[in-house]
């Protein structure tokens, strides 16, 4: 889709800069605040900025440790605004006539939540050390990304209207750079891209700040937890790092998700959908005659050709690429695992740490990265190529949602079957 040349040449920076910079900044605040008040969990993890017990949130940092700090903070800008690509990939369920399921809108959905993580405050200012607040900021989330995956499943019932509104945008935009020069477009295209950098920025300082709370619920409600470090274990300490990892992955869940329409626009085009040509003027079509109808419908459904080698396997890696988002939870599975049972002489994140800070570790690193790449293997690729396989039996995006809820049935009994296996290891004498 295209815009006014002028303006994307010439003030392209400008975008990005209201996008990032403001948020990249708050995110070095806000991981700096999770460093001092969690203590052991975000202490390893980020440099040193001077002694914790000053006043001063910055002090002493280099040139290598900015860096660090900001790459970070621009990594947590990024995981908090995951959320409003669900909200631009739906944005078709506000334009009007088009119906949409019940509070799920932006406004309604944010309100919600920012109202949850204050009630979740207060309730920690009042039963402070009480475990169940942890759960309850989990409870929260996955409410959340529960309203995220309405939307979605909204915008891709029946007709797909993410189709209909991308089209509507492209023939308008189009229509600007056609004979007839239309200047007032580029001023109008200003003004809404400035309204919505800068509310995208504010939007992100938002969900940093609820994320931010969040974690730090999840950190700090357990006792004890000024104590904790990754070479210990204490009670509730893995706990609560679990859940915490468990809530990360429920906030960006929905955003995953998203991948799945791009495929579903480009299929449109795969299979022939008759698209306005953008150097065409737009007029509205007349009715369709009941005649037309019966001659531009086929007799019967086409039947699939039959696939080779070549077609079966593009089939699988595209399948694979569709269907792995639901499959990423038990690639986490083998790495907990293997956590759980080294508990008592944990040492892989002062491995990791040591491997970056010099070059004496890259063999070690190495060997890490190796190691995580064969859990990968086993975990993920593995299991995907089975459903791939079973996917490409069916036609081109006529593959049914039962397979995808009959794996995720699957990796939550595996789950269950491996953690009551732990626990009937441990007890057992």
């Amino acid at each position: 889709m295209s815009e006014p040349t002028s303006l994307r040449n010439n003030r392209w920076w400008e975008n990005y800069a209201v996008r990032y910079l403001v948020p990249t900044l708050t995110g070095m605040m806000f991981l700096r605040w999770l460093q001092m008040t969690t203590r052991g969990f975000f202490l390893p993890m980020l440099p040193a900025a001077g002694d914790l017990t000053v006043p001063h949130i910055f002090q002493k940092l280099g040139t290598p440790e900015l860096l660090v700090w900001a790459g970070g903070g621009f990594a947590f800008a990024y995981l908090a605004s995951l959320p409003i690509l669900v909200f631009h990939a739906t944005r078709s369920l506000e334009a009007t006539g088009l119906s949409k399921p019940l509070g799920s809108s932006p406004s309604a959905i944010i309100k919600w939540l920012v109202v949850a993580t204050i009630g979740l405050v207060l309730a920690k200012h009042f039963y402070n050390g009480w475990p169940g607040l942890a759960f309850i900021a989990l409870f929260i989330v996955g409410i959340f990304s529960l309203m995220q995956c309405r939307r979605l499943r909204a915008s891709t019932l029946g007709r797909l209207r993410a189709v209909d509104y991308a089209r509507a945008i492209a023939r308008n935009r189009a229509s600007s750079n056609d004979t007839s020069p239309r200047l007032w477009i580029e001023e109008y295209v200003t003004s809404y891209r400035h309204l919505r950098e800068h509310g995208n920025a504010a939007f992100i300082l938002l969900l940093q700040a609820v994320l931010c709370t969040l974690v730090y619920i999840c950190l700090t409600t357990f006792p004890g937890y000024e104590n904790w470090t990754w070479d210990t274990s204490r009670e509730g300490q893995w706990v609560a790092y679990a859940v915490c990892f468990l809530l990360l992955v429920l906030w960006v869940a929905p955003s995953v998700k998203v991948h799945q329409l791009s495929p579903q626009l480009e299929a449109h085009l795969a299979t022939g959908s008759r698209l306005t040509h953008p150097e065409a003027p737009v007029a509205p079509s007349p009715p369709p005659r009941i005649t037309d109808q019966l001659v531009k419908q086929p007799a019967t459904e086409p039947s699939a050709p039959k696939a080779s080698n070549t077609r079966l396997l593009l089939r699988t890696l595209k399948t694979v690429s569709q269907y792995s988002p639901w499959l990423l939870p038990l690639a986490f599975c083998p790495p907990i695992l293997l956590l759980w049972f080294h508990l008592q002489n944990l040492h892989y994140p002062v491995l990791l740490m040591s491997a970056i800070s010099s070059s004496a570790g890259l063999g070690a690193l190495l060997l890490l990265g190796g190691l995580v790449w064969l859990l990968w293997v086993l975990s993920l690729a593995c299991p995907s190529l089975l459903v791939a396989m079973s996917a490409s039996l069916y036609q081109p995006g006529k593959v049914p949602a039962r397979l995808v809820y009959a794996w995720i049935l699957v990796c939550v009994c595996a789950a269950g079957w491996s953690f009551t296996a732990i626990q009937l290891t441990e007890t057992l004498p």
